[in-house]
């Protein structure tokens, strides 16, 4: 199973109609991000769902942050809670992680 539209603008709060060719986009990339960290490993269909739509989601808020610094403004002038921009293969890895095997050197 792959991640939808649905499931990533449920995720990050995006419009599923209007935002759906960006939406897509996030889910194509995290789908390849997920599928190369997943390689040889028996994972299940849930968990890959749940990477996918970690990674989809913080590829998704660099949208709105593309200098790494967030805006801290509302409409109404009040600091609005963010979340950090963090790398979107961290994000899948700690999903994935107990299904991996460990790299040997």
């Amino acid at each position: 199973m792959t991640a939808t539209i649905a499931q990533l603008a449920a995720e990050t709060g995006a419009d599923a109609v209007k935002d759906a060719t960006r939406l897509q986009e996030q889910l194509d990339a995290a789908e390849q991000i997920v599928g190369r960290l997943a390689t040889g490993a028996e994972i299940p269909e849930e968990i890959m769902t749940r990477a996918q739509l970690e990674a989809a989601a913080d590829l998704w808020r660099r949208n709105n942050s593309r200098t790494g610094v967030p805006n801290f403004d509302n409409y109404d002038g009040n600091p609005e809670p963010f979340t950090s921009l963090r790398d979107p293969h961290k994000s899948a890895y700690t999903v994935l992680r107990p299904w991996l095997t460990p790299p040997i050197g």
